[in-house]
């Protein structure tokens, strides 16, 4: 009796979690159909397309070219530097630390800049140092 008991025990738990599960995680009703993989109408992957590069994917949306109204455009002269999080540019002035947020690519580090362009603290960043401000000109690099 002992040599079965343990074999089957193993079985009765193996079968009890099994039937617990239905593929997503969660607990299902034994009467309702399996759903379907993908919805009807919707595109299913093609196995032999490549996956969507970095590239191809949405990104968060890019400031505007300009400011929200009401939002004066500011120039501000001082020496870009690169932040801790790789790609980060900032630049100081009058004492605050300005986080570079410019679409035409980086600037010279270690150099004096003049930029025009206004603050905007609810632009996303990765960049965890001061305050996001958008550049829409590079007057002088």
């Amino acid at each position: 009796m002992r040599r079965i008991a343990a074999p089957l025990a193993t079985l009765l738990l193996a079968v009890a979690l099994g039937a617990c599960a239905d593929g997503d995680g969660g607990p299902r009703d034994p009467g309702s159909p399996t759903p379907p993989a993908s919805s009807p109408g919707s595109p299913s992957p093609d196995p032999g397309s490549p996956s969507p590069r970095p590239s191809d994917t949405p990104r968060p949306p890019m400031p505007t070219a300009s400011p929200p109204p009401g939002q004066p455009v500011l120039t501000l002269t001082g020496r870009v530097y690169a932040g801790v999080e790789t790609g980060c540019q900032l630049l100081e002035y009058g004492g605050t630390e300005y986080l570079l947020v410019w679409q035409g690519g980086r600037l010279p580090t270690d150099r004096t800049v003049t930029v025009r362009g206004y603050p905007d603290p609810g632009v996303n960043t990765i960049c965890m140092q001061g305050t996001p401000f958008v550049v829409l000109e590079v007057v002088s690099d």
